[in-house]
């Protein structure tokens, strides 16, 4: 029987230019456990902004089958039903500015009967709807006290709107209590698994969309929701959080173009309206001070993200928030978040949730929307192409949610934004101005059809299974892989804007064939389109394994390997997180450097004496020109030991400034762990560090890496390796024509390997050798090395001639 290492296959794409090859690892035995989660969960990962009881799926129920059953989609989100709701809600017949709670008893029964008599059929989509996040909007639930009767409630010749946030509570919780089945016997759509308490208020919060309040009062309101339905629904109740906020530049002053001080309410009343001096007071806030408070760097950290943990995180049981790029496309102004800016949102909030409440009190994360945003892609792009301008958000998907996914334990409920038809959306003083962020497109005859944003669930369809051991050489191409029985899924996806060459390595698994192989690549086509390209999903089938493939710029594809026999999975990497001091060792935490050293410290690592790996984690904001390049000067010590700094963060240029907010990731030798550690920081530059972090992988055993330890030499054909004297215990042999020496005679013993240069730098290590194994050393260039092997009772040297 043929090993599975022994397939080889050389697949060709698409044929531009390519830079270096990139180097990927797959373990197929080793578990990847990051916390208490190993497995992929479609139901947390793989939603559609949608809810069963949309209107828009009216007619539509062939497609709703295809999404939802055979491609295996969970609903995600429904942030329209409770705002309408609240808008057919009249007014209390004798209390003002106050809901009729009778009626609503009658209008939910009534709903709820409604609901079972339409969806009698429909268990498996109910239950993939079951886990739906809701919430509702700022206009009309909020006391936004708007003069405008179009964000009114209630019915012609009896509109109201709520003025206190105790209003607006009491009909969160009359709405979850009567609008929704409260058991299994009970008639009616199942109540909702999260509550986002509002959308975006900082998308409207003071802006000329006229919503008269403070960042103190939005708080204040988060709180009363959460205390309110807990009280009343006890374990029934849904999982309360927020903020669902839209703006992430931790480092930048506030929104331009908002109001900052109290009092530009007045404006919009007349000196004798009552509602004039309750927006005054509703608009009092200590965050606007003179009214340049709002223009200070790092206010959006500082005030509006800081402030809502620290007003609410006892309260809340999850915080939830969206991430959108802001294209390059046909931009000059844009801000990518893709890759290192997604790391430096998620790393700040994550550990300054852990520094204020403690690890054991970490709340998790919901990314409620996510995706691709621009003028372009908005209003301003009515005339684009459509096809085109949707990959600028399919690319945004699989990026990001390789990140989320990243976070299995942190992350609980991930939903791109692509409501169906949108058709609410839609811009009415523009022909061409179609919702550009939906399901469904119409076509020349008027009717409906996927967008090219089917391809995205069309791509993840088969994915699921027990996470394994990925990793790649550059963090530009995202890996990560999946085994369910005898299938194995492996994703990788390139942040790059040009195309890579991949080149892969499969450890563990040897004696169990592959039978065959299906690969999906989604791309941006430009052979076929207007002129710019199309998305395209290329489907190919293999017998035989790849080692070598080309992928796309900013593509992804996935391969789906059918096995033999049930891979085998014997090996765990547990994953863990340990988080830094306060770098200030008080609020805001942050430091400024410009050269000088860092001090953070560590303490309290498990599990830093086992075999694994270790990354230091450093967020900030940092100077692109500083950091992008290798530079002696960039020093960091670990207990004392210098580490190589690497200068490759996640994706490419991440804005049009010159400032890169985001985490530098490096590598280093877990064996200079300690319980309590030291890091000493210096890079050269104005920088701000936020936050420093470690992951460690404990594992079972040492991984294969392309470039540390081999048990395959495929595919290495250029280099010699020789040593100048062998002894028996252990001693080395050398492959003619190839990148690869091995270890013999090791004997179950346990050694440790090291390669110096002739000036004694380190430029290899494997630790904890128990067998015989073939040492790649690729990464080596011309010329002399020593081999050092080190043992319990056995230290020898060897001189290895590295020849072209």
């Amino acid at each position: 029987m043929r090993s599975f290492l022994t397939f080889l296959l050389m697949i060709t794409g698409i044929t531009t230019g390519v830079s270096q090859s990139i180097h990927v690892d797959v373990n197929l035995d080793m578990m990847h456990q990051t916390g208490d989660v190993s497995t992929f969960n479609r139901e947390r990962n793989i939603n559609v902004h949608s809810s069963l009881i949309e209107n828009e799926w009216q007619g539509e129920e062939e497609k709703l089958n295809y999404l939802i059953n055979d491609l295996n989609v969970w609903f995600g989100r429904d942030n329209g039903a409770a705002t309408w709701c609240f808008k057919q809600t009249p007014k209390h017949p004798s209390v003002d500015a106050y809901p009729d709670l009778q009626w609503m008893e009658t209008e939910g029964l009534r709903l709820r009967n409604y609901f079972s008599q339409r969806f009698s059929n429909a268990d498996k989509m109910g239950r993939k709807n079951s886990m739906r996040i809701m919430g509702t909007n700022p206009h009309t639930t909020y006391p936004c006290l708007t003069p405008y009767s179009g964000y009114w409630s209630g019915r012609p010749g009896s509109l109201w709107y709520p003025t206190e946030i105790e209003t607006s509570s009491d009909w969160v919780v009359n709405y979850l209590e009567n609008y929704f089945a409260q058991n299994e016997n009970s008639v009616g759509e199942a109540l909702p698994r999260y509550w986002e308490v509002m959308n975006e208020p900082d998308h409207l919060l003071n802006t000329n969309n006229i919503m008269f309040s403070s960042w103190e009062e939005l708080w204040a309101y988060h709180n009363l929701v959460a205390q309110k339905v807990k009280q009343r629904l006890g374990d029934k109740a849904p999982l309360i959080g927020g903020m669902a906020f839209g703006y992430h530049s931790f480092h930048e002053a506030d929104v331009s173009h908002r109001f900052a001080k109290q009092g530009y309410s007045n404006q919009f009343f007349q000196e004798n309206d009552p509602l004039r001096q309750l927006a005054f007071e509703k608009t009092k806030s200590a965050f606007w001070g003179d009214g340049t408070q709002h223009l200070k760097k790092w206010y959006q950290w500082d005030v509006i993200w800081k402030g809502f943990i620290d007003s609410c995180g006892q309260n809340m049981d999850f915080y939830s928030l969206h991430i959108y790029d802001l294209p390059q496309w046909k931009s000059e102004n844009y801000a990518i978040r893709k890759g290192g800016n997604i790391e430096g949102i998620l790393d700040m909030i994550e550990w300054y949730d852990v520094n204020k409440y403690g690890k054991q009190n970490r709340k998790p994360l919901i990314i409620s929307e996510f995706g691709a945003y621009a003028p372009y892609i908005g209003n301003e792009a009515a005339a684009a192409d459509p096809k085109r301008r949707d990959w600028e958000n399919l690319k945004s998907y699989s990026s990001m949610l390789m990140q989320f996914l990243e976070r299995p334990d942190y992350i609980i409920k991930t939903v791109p934004y692509n409501p169906i038809k949108g058709e609410w959306g839609d811009l009415k003083d523009n022909p061409y101005g179609r919702f550009p962020f939906a399901m469904m497109q119409k076509d020349k005859d008027n009717a409906w059809q996927w967008s090219e944003f089917i391809k995205f669930y069309e791509l993840w369809s088969d994915v699921n299974g027990i996470r394994i051991d990925t990793y790649s050489d550059d963090r530009d191409l995202q890996v990560d892989a999946y085994v369910e029985g005898n299938h194995v899924y492996l994703i990788l996806n390139n942040l790059e804007t040009i195309n890579r060459d991949v080149k892969l390595q499969y450890y563990g698994n040897e004696a169990n064939p592959v039978v065959s192989v299906k690969k999906k690549q989604l791309f941006l086509d430009t052979s076929i389109g207007m002129g710019e390209g199309w998305p395209n999903l290329v489907s190919e089938s293999f017998t035989v394994a790849p080692v070598n493939l080309e992928i796309g710029a900013e593509a992804t594809v996935i391969l789906d390997y059918t096995f033999a026999h049930h891979v085998e999975i014997i090996h765990q990497s547990q994953e863990t997180k340990f988080y830094a001091e306060s770098l200030s060792g008080s609020v805001p935490n942050r430091v400024s450097t410009n050269g000088q050293a860092i001090t953070a410290h560590i303490n309290h690592v498990e599990g830093f004496d086992m075999p694994g790996e270790a990354t230091l984690r450093i967020g900030g904001l940092f100077l692109y020109s500083y950091i992008s390049e290798e530079n002696p000067e960039n020093q960091i010590f670990i207990n004392g030991n210098r580490i190589s700094y690497n200068p490759d963060w996640r994706g490419e240029v991440q804005s049009a400034s010159n400032y890169y907010f985001g985490v530098l990731e490096i590598p280093f030798d877990k064996k200079l762990l300690q319980a309590d550690n030291e890091i000493v920081i210096k890079l050269q530059g104005e920088h701000t560090l936020t936050n420093v972090s470690l992951q460690v992988w404990n594992m079972s055993r040492i991984p294969g890496r392309t470039g540390l330890n081999k048990t395959s030499t495929q595919g290495n054909p250029h280099r010699i390796f020789y040593d100048e004297n062998q002894s028996s215990d252990p001693y080395v042999i050398w492959q003619p024509n190839s990148k690869a020496f091995q270890l013999k005679n090791i004997k179950g013993k346990s050694y440790d390997a090291y390669v110096f240069d002739l000036q004694g730098k380190k430029c290899l290590y494997f630790n904890d050798l128990k067998d015989e194994i073939w040492v790649d050393a690729s990464a080596l260039k011309k010329g002399f090395y020593v081999l050092q092997v080190v043992g319990e009772n056995s230290n020898k040297s060897f001189k290895i001639n590295v020849m072209e």
